[in-house]
């Protein structure tokens, strides 16, 4: 493995941890048993099954961690998670993931006392334009 598969590997490692939301399915066998369809919608095709609910989501980040190392061997865009939520501003403006999505409350922002122009950095490092 030379320096830049192993690059991709750690980024790809990172980025399939990241929180994408994983959706279920069950579908009955012939024989009456269950089997587990598991699926990330935000990376289409991206899905994997097991005879456990379990089973079945393990399989599935085994199948991101994949899909996304070949998003990457390709130079194609990684699909950022729809419903990423971050404790603070600074976690997300630190997080190196400058094209994830800021959601928070401005309650939060308040309460944190979060200065504008960080805010204003991490949203110019966001934008989708």
């Amino acid at each position: 493995m030379n320096g830049n598969e192993s690059e991709l590997r750690r980024l790809a490692e990172r980025l399939a941890s990241r929180p994408y939301e994983v959706r279920f399915e069950v579908d009955q066998l012939s024989d009456g048993s269950n089997s587990f369809m598991a699926y990330n919608p935000e990376l289409p095709g991206c899905q994997s099954d097991g005879k456990t609910r379990e089973e079945a989501e393990k399989n599935l980040e085994d199948a991101r961690f994949v899909y996304i190392y070949y998003l990457l061997v390709d130079r194609l865009d990684v699909p950022s998670p729809c419903r990423v939520v971050y404790s603070n501003l600074d976690e997300q403006v630190n997080s190196g993931y400058t094209s994830l999505p800021i959601h928070f409350s401005s309650e939060k922002i308040y309460r944190k006392k979060v200065r504008r122009s960080v805010m204003e950095q991490a949203i110019e490092r966001t934008a989708p334009y």
